[in-house]
Formats: structure tokens, C-alpha cells, sequence
């Protein structure tokens, strides 16, 4: 997931450490989750193919950068999946 990818970009580029941060997806087809680490995004689960998510909810550990900068990045990524 790109928006994973630039999320862990500009928490790097704010000078933040990632413990991880995940996002779990939960469509009418199945669930789904993405992990992130520094700057490797893995996800766990099939995506459903023309499902649109019903609920999105992160986790996150991270270092290093105020929480509304955070907020704000997952808060973004949240409105483009739903």
C-alpha cells in the first residue's frame, strides 16, 4: 500500500522512529492488514477484489514526533480507503 509507504517516509523525514504501525481492513468479502516497519510494508490476508472497506483502524508505536502529526497522516489514509 503506497499510502503506507509515504506514511513511514514522512515520519522518517520528521525524524520519528517506527516500532510498527499496522491498519486492519475490514470489508464485506474478508479482513486484511498492513504492517509497517521503518520502511518495509508487508500485508497479511487477501485483499477482496471490489470491496469496499466497512472499517479501517490503526495501531501504531512510534517515537520521536508529536501525535497530531500522526493523526493526521492516518486520519488521511483512512478517508482515501473509505
Amino acid at each position: 500500500m503506497e499510502e503506507m509507504k509515504a506514511l513511514g517516509k514522512a515520519v522518517d523525514g520528521a525524524g520519528g522512529i517506527i516500532g510498527h504501525i499496522k491498519a486492519a481492513i475490514k470489508t464485506p468479502g474478508g479482513s486484511y492488514m498492513y504492517s509497517i516497519t521503518s520502511d518495509t510494508v508487508s500485508r497479511k490476508g487477501e485483499v477482496p477484489e471490489g470491496d469496499a472497506p466497512e472499517e479501517v483502524s490503526f495501531a501504531s508505536i512510534v517515537f520521536g514526533i508529536e501525535e497530531d502529526f500522526l493523526r493526521e497522516h492516518l486520519v488521511a489514509i483512512k478517508e482515501k480507503l473509505e
